[in-house]
């Protein structure tokens, strides 16, 4: 998935490749291994970086023991951003443990479908981290604008976790 953002420098670039043009892509580099993740995982992810949040929780949801709780809370601006809902809903449906919920900035105030997934108005918060869980000693992962990620950082350590077992992909 690539976003064009107004600002970008790569992305207005990519914004002007056409079919057949050649965009360069280096070899994939680990950012996070899903071990340090096998007692369970709280996921914030924003626009984007669902691609991320999808890749992590399948691995640990490979790599761990069955019933191994997922928490994922994706953060979008309006509900036209969310992307891959489909897939995140059938991971739901799947692995029990799992559990997604929505943080939509601008969104309306009833959710859109009903689903198993959790709906949020508004922005994240320290009571929507203690909501999504409230397992204390689970480690988390934050990938996203640098905005949401430095309000993540300063929730989890606000909600009294320990700022160790919080880690920020950029």
């Amino acid at each position: 998935v690539i976003k064009i953002y107004p600002d970008g420098r790569m992305t207005q670039w990519i914004a002007t490749l056409k079919p057949g043009d050649v965009l360069p892509v280096s070899a994939p580099m680990s950012t996070a291994d899903p071990l340090d993740f096998r007692e369970g995982l709280v996921m914030i992810a924003g626009g984007s970086a669902v691609t991320v949040a999808i890749q992590l929780c399948r691995a640990v949801l490979h790599l761990a023991p069955a019933g191994v709780p997922v928490y994922l809370v994706m953060c979008n601006s309006k509900l036209e951003d969310v992307l891959y809902s489909e897939v995140l809903e059938e991971m739901q449906d799947k692995h029990g443990a799992v559990h997604v919920t929505y943080c939509i900035a601008g969104g309306p105030p009833q959710p859109p479908r009903k689903g198993k997934w959790r709906w949020r108005t508004g922005r994240i918060s320290t009571g929507l981290l203690d909501a999504v869980s409230s397992e204390m000693q689970l480690r988390g992962v934050v990938s996203g604008p640098k905005g949401l990620c430095k309000a993540a950082v300063d929730l989890w350590i606000d909600s009294g976790r320990s700022e160790g077992n919080f880690r920020v992909l950029v």
